[in-house]
């Protein structure tokens, strides 16, 4: 059958290379007319019956190449750019050969993996199923891949209809009865009776399964990231593992990198280049580092230097916060941020599973009308600086769903960043938190500019060093533990929060490894530039920690709470009557000793509402019991003991009035 093909083709290096492609060779170059499909078919076919696909099909037109002064039999080239456009097919070890840009060539080579002969089915040159002859359907299917995991089995494919090329992901227990292609290609039509047309695409799907039966098989997790297989570690993506270790692996959620196989990415000096995007603050140099850490998370875990805080990006409306955030931060999604504050909870925790050993972003944390918008935007941010400042996890409850569903816990174990004009929360939460100032007038537009067009920025640098991290994953994970030991000795009791001394700990080891271990050891910085860089990395690390340190105390909520009733007093908000005169409780007063004042909660609840207000300031709710409860704690409201019982208020007549020490109200204060 070969050989009479061959005869049709009558083409001189296939005739002369017949018994060698019989054998199996896998390169076929063939000359044919533009017009002469009858030579195009039988080589389509051929290549079906050995299971090679051809490499390329020349296009000559001699007379045309002699007018423009060419030699005899050389392939015409109408533009040689577009040649670069064109795919290669066929395997990865096969040379591509000369080709032209003609319309059949183009066509050729976009349908050749659809190619199929099982002697009864037939997918011809015009992209149509025939079953013995007669046309079935007006398209063609290739399967790409089959994905297998512990719950099901889907099989990713193309679909070539009318031109076009689908790319779908269907189940297997959907994808053989054919049903999806009605329902999800656009154009698709069938030639026959609607029953024998579903019947013969359902042999058609099996005959394709059965071809790709052992082949091109991927292993599905549903964790991305980092991952423990046979003794190494590995970065688990959609599209594949980073580092390539020849295993067929991807996760369901994760990063998609893309393409990382240019050895001119993952230059570390472009990415470096971001840390001058806020050339008057710190807050890129901290971002960047961040995402160091973030990227490397797990291996931060292995070591026991676990990041437990995220960034709070904040700045006024206007200050390229969410663009310099997408910038920075986002493999995917660089035009618009796929979070927000106004998501439900279940949504914005759904996207922790996407973010494992990477960083999320949840934009945008800004004042609005609506209290039921703002308060839900607040619990938001909660949410969040509880899940990803604990390393808790989410379960969902899936009893409403099938019965094969399972239930789902949806951790935190990356980071993240939120950016708001307004910071708000408790002390501990903040606490979880640094806060990254950020003005107008900070960030530097032209090279921000500059580095968006670069879409490949971020994920061409972080797949090699992902890539370097692994192949070196035992030495970085000690090299992680040893110098957070380090940090973490030389600063202990430097901050008023422990958690800061962490964070400054890890920090700095991301900026270590980032410099003196990549950066050098690839070969990419001297000594001479690591020392710079790391100098300006541990000074912007320096300031950001003092920076958050100081706030935390000058903002914290009881500082605040003591500054409103100071402030409230001195406005006589409240009448101040000495604590020895006759007492009116149906006037709301304050009484007043040398030491102390004597304030009903409820006129503390008052007083902290107005200051609030005043100012601008956006916090959690606090009923009045929690304020004088919050006094008591922090040593400045004296807790009054009646019998066994232990109140926050000493009864004055006919109401309770919280017991204030001057003092201590005026050193928390600050003022």
């Amino acid at each position: 059958m070969l050989k009479e093909m061959c005869k049709i083709i009558n083409g001189s290096e296939l005739n002369k290379n017949a018994h060698e492609f019989e054998q199996g060779t896998k390169i076929i170059s063939v000359t044919a007319s533009p017009h002469d499909e009858k030579k195009v078919m039988c080589l389509r076919v051929m290549a079906n019956i050995t299971e090679h696909e051809p490499l390329a099909v020349e296009q000559t037109r001699e007379c045309a190449q002699r007018e423009k002064g060419g030699k005899e039999g050389l392939p015409y080239v109408e533009d040689m750019e577009k040649i670069k456009e064109i795919p290669c097919v066929g395997v990865s070890n096969i040379q591509r050969a000369p080709i032209n840009t003609g319309a059949m060539m183009y066509k050729s080579v976009e349908l050749s993996k659809f190619m199929f002969n099982d002697g009864e089915f037939q997918t011809l040159f015009d992209g149509k199923l025939y079953y013995q002859g007669e046309e079935v359907m007006n398209c063609v299917i290739c399967i790409d891949h089959i994905v297998a995991s512990d719950k099901r089995t889907c099989y990713e494919c193309s679909v070539y209809i009318n031109g076009k090329i689908y790319h779908k992901t269907i189940q297997a227990n959907i994808f053989f009865t054919g049903l999806w292609l009605q329902d999800s290609i656009p154009g698709f039509a069938t030639s026959v009776e609607k029953n024998k047309a579903m019947k013969l695409i359902y042999k058609y799907l099996n005959c394709l399964v059965k071809k790709t039966q052992g082949k091109n098989i991927c292993n599905q997790c549903n964790k991305p990231g980092w991952t423990e297989h046979e003794g190494y570690m590995i970065y688990v993506t959609p599209d594949g593992t980073i580092p390539n270790v020849g295993l067929q692996i991807v996760s369901v959620y994760g990063q998609r990198f893309g393409n990382v196989g240019d050895p001119e990415r993952g230059n570390v000096r472009t990415f470096l280049s971001m840390a001058r995007l806020t050339p008057r603050t710190w807050t890129a140099p901290i971002i960047l580092l961040y995402d160091v850490m973030c990227f490397s998370y797990s291996l931060y875990k292995k070591a026991g230097l676990l990041p437990k805080f995220l960034l709070f990006l904040n700045g006024k409306r206007g200050c390229y916060k969410t663009s310099l955030s997408l910038l920075m931060t986002q493999i995917e999604r660089r035009d618009s941020p796929e979070y927000s504050l106004k998501a439900t909870a279940a949504g914005i925790e759904a996207g922790y599973r996407k973010y494992k050993d990477a960083v999320m972003l949840v934009d945008d944390l800004a004042p609005c009308t609506e209290l039921r918008e703002l308060n839900n935007m607040k619990s938001n941010v909660e949410r969040l600086v509880r899940a990803f400042g604990d390393g808790t996890g989410i379960k969902r409850n899936f009893d409403f769903c099938d019965s094969d569903k399972e239930l789902e816990q949806y951790e935190a174990e990356g980071g993240a960043i939120i950016t708001g004009e307004f910071v708000t929360g408790c002390e501990s939460s903040l606490a979880r938190c640094l806060i990254l100032p950020l003005a107008l007038a900070d960030v530097d537009v032209m090279l921000m500019t500059e580095l968006q067009k670069d879409e490949g920025l971020l994920p061409n640098f972080m797949a090699k060093f992902i890539e370097y991290l692994a192949m070196n994953y035992q030495g970085i994970v000690s090299y992680i533990r040893e110098r957070g030991k380090h940090y973490r000795a030389n600063l202990n009791g430097k901050f008023s929060n422990a958690r800061y001394g962490e964070y400054y700990a890890q920090l700095a080891v991301a900026a270590e490894l980032l410099v003196q271990k990549y950066g050098y050891e690839t070969g990419q910085l001297s000594q001479a530039d690591c020392d710079q860089q790391l100098e300006v990395f541990m000074y912007s690390i320096q300031q950001a920690i003092e920076y958050n340190d100081h706030a935390l105390m000058e903002e914290s909520p009881i500082t605040l709470l003591c500054r409103a009733i100071i402030m409230k007093i001195d406005s006589n908000m409240f009448a101040v009557v000495p604590k020895n005169s006759k007492v009116n409780n149906e006037i709301h007063q304050i009484l007043e000793t040398e030491d102390a004042y004597y304030i009903r909660a409820e006129d503390i609840y008052s007083m902290k509402n107005s200051y609030d207000h005043e100012n601008g300031i956006f916090r959690a709710e606090y009923k009045a019991a929690t304020l004088a409860n919050m006094l008591c704690d922090a040593g400045i409201a004296r807790r009054i003991h009646e019998g066994k019982t232990v109140r926050t208020g000493r009864k004055i007549g006919n109401a309770r009035y919280v017991e204030i020490n001057k003092k201590e109200l005026f050193e928390q204060a600050n003022l």
